[in-house]
């Protein structure tokens, strides 16, 4: 297939709410990276422990940050998340 028509068929899928395939998602996200200098952006995975050893996970993206500048000349780049765990307590429990 010759780059115009691998192009309409993505732009086909797309509008018909039709899932890509990995060589399509990989070439878009390639095609972005090349002409707009855009660079994934990393992700947190945050996993709550508790008392009786159950774990919860999230991986999660920050939604807001804040870049400081250090005397050294580098960057310090501060995340805050919105982090929600739920999690059982016994009503036996003491208080």
């Amino acid at each position: 297939m010759n780059k115009e028509g691998f192009i309409k068929d993505i732009t086909r899928k797309l509008y018909e709410n039709i899932q890509l395939n990995q060589q399509e998602i990989h070439t878009i996200i390639s095609a972005l990276r090349e002409s707009k200098n855009c660079l994934q952006v990393p992700y947190y995975e945050v996993t709550y422990h508790d008392e009786y050893d159950n774990t919860e996970t999230r991986i999660m993206n920050s939604i807001d940050y804040k870049i400081i500048q250090m005397s050294s000349g580098d960057f310090l780049q501060e995340d805050r998340f919105d982090l929600n765990f739920r999690r059982i307590i016994s009503g036996r429990r003491n208080k």
